[in-house]
């Protein structure tokens, strides 16, 4: 007995001297816990297609394009109907009209690998999700190409920029040259627009096939410079505005600037309207790219391989044969102070200016009423303020809760004032029927400054136009499983059509919108 104590003994001795390997309390510390996972996963990013689901899809067989012929137009000289006695009346001209609109394929890829498959199994399934996420991404992109698409307009170059030297507001020293160039974006070109990166020019896309797709879609050529000295006054304040021309389809401008010119212009700001307000002696928004990039040479505004889209459609792609212009409203607000440019403006009786002039313009050229409005963010709220600010409904709604039976909560809600209003509707005073509600819809897609009037019908009961607007369709969503080829399981979902817009002067748009 003695030999096993003395043992045990020497075992908490040796232990005594090496502490670390003693055995640790069961804490979760420890890490033998239960991996608590919630199945299946989260799928938690904006789908957010309204275009898409509102517009009619048409299936369509063969061909490279859909054709349709329209007459626009009987009478068109506006001869008198009157007759003399015994004889005949006047001939009218007709005017008939040729449209073309190619098609598109619209798609995007994906892969799982077999270990993914097997590292999934019995919390999620990996290759639906994959699909899943396939089909929503390529809806995503089919309503930005419904939205903005340009297959056929060039922005072509901007004017070159009008500068002035202002004394007050900013960095610059006395006596500085400031040498400034803009290039016009669209709006794939603003919506992908980085500080860290900058403008997109040309994409140099790799494809699933190991093959690579280069296109365009983003910036027009670079503008001629246009040099500005500040003043000799002792300041050191100075800054230096600009503005250029507004450009149909641009709904952004890249302004470069710096002391000298090409490699020296950097990329100092990107704005909405056509003016800018530079503070600064050369561009800090993307240091790294400057006026001196070879592909700012060429006009790169067109993407090859989509279709064009209700914007670009409006603002003169056009699918009328041989014609560069839509007959589409489109109407540019001025330039007015350079770098704020020009808001909205309350008519003090609960409308805005602007849109009761292109509603209005509407019913004057062809008779009829849109019924949506379309707008980003920013018009949102100038429409509302505009609105509410000068003469329109009160601002303070009181809702009360009728079928609350507790007394105590009953007389909380009766003192809650809902704050905050939003226009939901605008009333369009030209129509026939005295007055008329035109939706007004947030779009997440819409760039800032920028109005978009829709139509879902045309007025006009003999025009045989079901749908003012539909996509027409080769294909429409299918999706294929690529043979294995290596370890991994590779699918693409694809979609081939086009948009058609009928006639085009049912819709319209009013751009260069200041905040």
């Amino acid at each position: 007995m003695s030999n096993v104590t003395d043992e045990t003994l020497a075992l908490i001795k040796e232990a005594t001297r090496a502490p670390e390997t003693i055995a640790k309390a069961y804490t979760q510390a420890l890490g033998l816990v239960q991996y608590n996972l919630e199945r299946p996963a989260k799928l938690i990013y904006p789908v957010i297609t309204p275009l898409r689901n509102m517009i009619a899809r048409v299936p369509m067989k063969g061909g490279t394009a859909v054709h349709w012929k329209a007459i626009t137009g009987i009478n068109t000289s506006d001869i008198g109907g009157g007759v003399e006695e015994g004889r005949r009346g006047g001939v009218i001209s007709t005017r008939l009209v040729d449209f073309t609109a190619p098609f598109a394929t619209l798609g995007l890829e994906d892969y799982r690998t077999f270990e993914s498959e097997l590292a999934a199994e019995g919390f999620d399934d990996a290759r639906a999700r994959m699909i899943e996420g396939l089909i929503r991404s390529t809806m995503i992109t089919e309503e930005r190409t419904i939205l903005g698409g340009n297959r056929t307009k060039l922005l072509g170059t901007p004017a070159t920029p009008t500068l002035a030297d202002i004394a007050t507001g900013g960095t610059i020293g006395q006596t500085v040259t400031v040498i400034v160039s803009v290039v016009a974006l669209t709006m794939d070109g603003y919506r992908t627009a980085t500080a860290a990166n900058g403008i997109r020019t040309v994409v140099n896309r790799p494809n699933a096939d190991g093959t690579t797709t280069i296109h365009g879609g983003y910036s027009s050529k670079i503008s001629a410079a246009q040099t500005q000295v500040t003043a000799t006054d002792g300041l050191t304040t100075h800054r230096v505005t600009g503005y250029t021309a507004p450009v149909a389809g641009a709904f952004a401008f890249a302004w470069f600037w710096g002391p000298t010119a090409g490699a020296g212009q950097t990329l100092g700001a990107i704005t909405t309207i056509n003016s800018v307000n530079m503070t600064t002696p050369w561009g800090v928004y993307c240091i790294t790219q400057n006026a001196a990039d070879a592909n700012l040479a060429n006009d790169n505004s067109r993407n090859a391989y989509l279709y064009d889209g209700l914007l670009y459609l409006i603002a003169g792609a056009g699918q009328q044969d041989g014609a560069s212009v839509s007959g589409a409203l489109l109407n540019s607000q001025a330039t007015g102070v350079a770098g704020v440019g020009t808001s909205l403006t309350a008519d003090g009786v609960g409308g805005v200016v602007e849109i009761d002039d292109d509603l209005r313009a509407f019913w004057e050229t062809y008779n009829l009423s849109p019924d949506l409005i379309l707008v980003n963010s920013q018009e949102l709220r100038t429409i509302t303020n505009k609105v509410m600010g000068a003469g329109g409904t009160p601002i303070f709604r009181f809702v009360l809760d009728g079928k609350s039976q507790d007394q105590a909560a009953r007389a909380v809600l009766d003192r809650t004032v809902q704050a905050g209003t939003v226009v939901g509707n605008y009333l369009n005073k030209y129509t026939m029927s005295g007055g008329a509600n035109v939706r007004v819809m947030l779009h997440p897609s819409v760039p800032p400054g920028v109005i978009v009037y829709w139509s879902s019908e045309l007025p006009y009961p003999l025009s045989n136009v079901s749908n003012l607007v539909d996509v027409a369709l080769r294909r429409d969503y299918y999706q294929i499983d690529w043979p294995t080829i290596s370890r991994q399981y590779s699918s693409g979902v694809y979609s081939d059509g086009v948009l058609r817009m009928f006639f085009p002067p049912a819709f319209g748009m009013r751009f260069n919108i200041g905040a």
